[in-house]
């Protein structure tokens, strides 16, 4: 329908949100993960002596948040990071690929435990209770 006036560059959107119910934990701390992957993947991209301190400021957070659910070895590695490139360390690259490395195998883990709990959940409870589990 033409109303006169010309047409928007970027219509809106509505995107619909089904609400599904509270966050677990599992998918909080993969929802973490996604976010570090990404930092991680924009520091390649960007090249670490171009990063400046704006762009630390997430890296701090990630840091902060992993030492909140208790994987301290990745929290270390990002800190590692994060120290490389404010002192433009010429081992901060090899820093960095030993997080990305971390950080995938803690992805692994991850999937496995909830994977694990989920089909714990699946199971009958009698079953789970004959088990020890």
């Amino acid at each position: 329908m033409w109303t006169g006036a010309p047409p928007k560059q970027f219509p809106r959107t509505i995107t619909p949100c089904k609400f599904v119910g509270a966050v677990t934990e599992n998918e909080e701390i993969a929802y973490a993960i996604s976010r570090l992957q990404a930092e991680f993947d924009d520091l390649a991209v960007r090249g670490l002596r171009t990063t400046g301190t704006q762009h630390l400021a997430p890296l701090r957070a990630m840091r902060e948040e992993f030492e909140r659910i208790g994987a301290a070895h990745l929290a270390d590695r990002i800190a590692r990071v994060i120290g490389g490139i404010e002192t433009d360390d010429g081992r901060a690259a090899s820093a960095l690929l030993a997080a990305q490395a971390s950080l995938r195998l803690f992805e692994r883990v991850v999937s496995l435990e909830a994977a694990a709990e989920h089909l714990r959940d699946l199971l009958p409870q009698e079953y789970g209770d004959a088990t020890g589990g």
